[in-house]
């Protein structure tokens, strides 16, 4: 019955995350969200891979929530992130203080290519890893979001590397 109400795009997320040994979940089995739980050398993470017809979202739940006195600063260091970053962005739900960065990649044919779902994984997994120091040092060490952004944007650009992805 699966492959009769999910999306293709579905059916190819979950063949790229079986045949990777990735451990996922759905609420349903005809539920065209997948989740999985990833973690970095930096961080653990929540991602969402949200299927549609003819695009594939990667929204990816940040360890932490900022309080409502954070949400300015983190809001100021989110835009200078943003302006940097070229492909997804970072956001703030000012509602709860949840925080994500989303990113997603646009299907031919409603298919995912197993190269597409690795290219999203990485990219919004690698972004993540790149700003989260920043994103610490702004909530939890009162850096100015200016000083946190502007460091964490020198670090690429000396080429530090971000950290190593270990599924």
């Amino acid at each position: 019955h699966r492959s009769l109400t999910l999306k293709p795009s579905t059916h190819d997320l979950i063949a790229y995350l079986e045949q990777n040994e990735l451990k996922y979940a759905q609420r349903s089995d005809d539920e065209d969200i997948v989740m999985l739980g990833f973690t970095t050398q930096r961080a653990s993470l929540s991602l969402m891979f949200i299927c549609e017809k003819r695009s594939v979202q990667l929204l990816c739940r940040l360890p932490f929530r900022a309080q409502p006195e954070q949400f300015d600063v983190v809001k100021d260091y989110f835009t200078r992130i943003n302006y940097a970053i070229k492909i997804g962005c970072f956001e703030l739900d000012v509602r709860d203080g949840e925080m994500n960065m989303r990113s997603a990649t646009f299907l031919s044919e409603e298919r995912l290519g197993a190269e597409q779902a690795a290219l999203l994984l990485l990219t919004v997994t690698r972004t993540v890893d790149d700003y989260i120091s920043g994103l610490q040092d702004v909530l939890f060490r009162q850096v100015a979001p200016s000083a946190a952004a502007n460091d964490a944007l020198a670090q690429l650009e000396a080429g530090v590397p971000p950290g190593v992805l270990v599924c």
